[in-house]
């Protein structure tokens, strides 16, 4: 059983308002993961670092501003005894070239891990738990008979967790910035 405590109206200007993400998914494959953080005692910050099987790394996926669309809601079970979250997210990736299209025919149904930088914040979010990450639920690619009509892919990914969003502090292991500065961002 937890303390209720006080939930304070936070700082900043206009801090319920939404968009602020970059443009940019950080993905990884669950079974490239070789450790994920333990939350702390409020059960959403993880201070630790993720850790990548020898030779893996997270990687970025592109998508088109103001189509980034997190999703966090409370779903019921069965019983009281029962509680979960549904987490996803929504964006576009626009045309259709190989390596998109790829993505699609190798990953329709690999288990993932995702985070969500919001650029205004520095606030990492982290997607998925512990032996319990999310799926591609939906790729639909469309092609607009007109110059202003959208050519892509729309992704939804989608999971079930037993708590909200983890806020991640730790640093990422992108194979962009090991090609460079051997370094994690």
């Amino acid at each position: 059983m937890y303390t209720l405590e006080d939930i304070q109206k936070p700082d900043g200007a206009s801090i319920g308002a939404g968009g602020g993400l970059n443009n940019e998914v950080i993905i990884m494959l669950e079974d490239d993961v070789d450790t994920i953080p333990e939350r702390g005692t409020d059960l959403i910050t993880m201070t630790g670092n993720i850790t990548m099987k020898s030779g893996k790394f997270m990687h970025k996926i592109y998508g088109t501003p103001k189509t980034l669309e997190p999703t966090l809601k409370k779903i019921k079970g069965d019983n009281s005894d029962i509680t979960a979250f549904e987490v996803g997210l929504k964006f576009f990736h626009p045309g259709l070239a190989a390596a998109i299209l790829s993505f699609m025919a190798k990953h329709s149904g690999s288990k993932f891990y995702l985070i969500l930088r919001n650029c205004a914040s520095s606030v990492q979010y982290f997607l998925g738990e512990k032996c319990n990450p999310i799926m591609a639920d939906e790729f639909e690619s469309i092609w607009g008979k007109g110059l202003t009509e959208g050519k892509g892919t729309n992704f939804t990914f989608l999971g079930q967790q037993t708590v909200p969003y983890a806020i991640y502090t730790g640093d990422l292991v992108l194979e962009s910035d090991a090609s460079g500065s051997g370094s994690p961002s």
